[in-house]
């Protein structure tokens, strides 16, 4: 993932609560992009009025699990930037106007691969991964790991296909990323996912277990 946005939302006091107000999410999405942008050879424009959406439709979202006490607190960190995921892919805010496709692109940075591969989808997602792991650090004085899924082509272009029909989807591949077994049938359904339980992820079994009934691997 391109992470520099983390480290300049890192800086920002009390953040959590700075990105539920529009002026926040705003500049920081539009940093994210710039960075993404910059680094990638990826030439992008926002929409300010699907952004503004995608923000006022998060912020009704979040509404509903603010009292839950269910979710702990780093699990509610998690869940309200897999809803801010979903809503972005759901208004799609960001055009591409141009990209390299790849051509010039290090083929020895995963990174890079996935970006060419989906701009948007790479954009709204590491956006979404910088605020969490920032808010992450900032509440907990810890960092936040990524899982190699994040880094792993395969499974961007399984997230890809499976996004696209149900953006609900997206959150369980957030939790993936996150090193979070993923409940695959219910993304939405946070009691029953569970947090930290990155050795289940590895066992081999059914849905219960982690399997992922939904992907589909390219070429199949």
């Amino acid at each position: 993932m391109e992470l520099a946005l983390k480290e300049k939302l890192i800086e920002t006091p009390q953040l959590r609560k700075r990105l539920r107000q529009l002026r926040w999410f705003d500049r920081a999405f539009k940093q994210n992009s710039a960075f993404v942008a910059a680094h990638l050879n990826i030439a992008a424009r926002v929409d300010d009025r699907r952004l503004h959406k995608t923000f006022f439709d998060w912020v009704a979202a979040i509404g509903a699990i603010e009292h839950d006490h269910t979710l702990d607190k780093a699990d509610r960190i998690v869940f309200m930037g897999g809803l801010a995921l979903r809503e972005l892919l759901r208004t799609r805010s960001v055009e591409v106007l141009a990209t390299d496709d790849g051509t010039t692109a290090d083929d020895a940075d995963p990174t890079a691969r996935i970006a060419h591969a989906w701009p948007e989808g790479f954009i709204y997602t590491n956006f979404c991964i910088c605020s969490i792991v920032a808010v992450h650090e900032q509440e907990f004085g810890e960092p936040r790991p990524l899982d190699q899924a994040a880094y792993d082509l395969r499974t961007w272009w399984s997230y890809r296909e499976n996004a696209s029909e149900d953006p609900d989807i997206s959150i369980a591949f957030l939790d993936q990323f996150l090193g979070i077994t993923p409940n695959w049938m219910f993304p939405m359904s946070r009691a029953q996912t569970g947090i930290e339980s990155m050795a289940a992820q590895e066992k081999p079994g059914n849905v219960e277990d982690g399997a992922d009934p939904l992907r589909h691997t390219p070429g199949s």
